[in-house]
């Protein structure tokens, strides 16, 4: 090999290397960040703060409540309860603006929201999730005319 294969394979390795350290510090700040939120244990309280979260966003979404319905399931393996609402939601609803947004909400009590869609059924559901674990559901379905 000449000089100038070997100056590039060089720099690729040297390259290489620093996005693998890149890579590992991401890694890194990511486990602190979220060590760091979810210092504060998950209890019935910060649960219904999330639960007033929910109710706040669905409220400025002008969702009628009577188009809401809701009960509560305790989550396995844990004694906590988690509330799991229906909500009749109009053809034309955004569910994706609501999602950005419960997720911006949610983010400070160490959850995040994650939607799934079922297009055959017209439905999306919502869940809050917090350590592995299930605290939240809504699931949006198409109201009929």
């Amino acid at each position: 090999m000449d000089g100038r294969v070997k100056g590039r394979i060089m720099v690729a390795g040297l390259l290489a290397a620093c996005a693998l350290m890149l890579v590992m510090a991401n890694i890194v700040a990511e486990n602190k960040a979220r060590r760091a939120v979810t210092a504060v244990p998950m209890s019935q309280a910060s649960l219904r703060e999330i639960d007033k979260v929910i109710e706040t966003l669905l409220n400025r979404f002008q969702i009628d409540r009577s188009k809401i319905t809701s009960r509560n399931v305790q989550t396995p393996d844990t004694k906590l309860f988690r509330v799991e609402r229906r909500v009749l939601v109009s053809p034309d609803f955004a569910s994706l603006r609501l999602v950005q947004q419960l997720n911006q909400l949610v983010a400070p009590f160490g959850a995040r929201a994650v939607a799934t869609e079922r297009t055959a059924e017209n439905r999306v559901t919502v869940h809050v999730i917090r350590d592995r674990v299930i605290i939240q559901s809504i699931a949006f379905a198409v109201q009929q005319e």
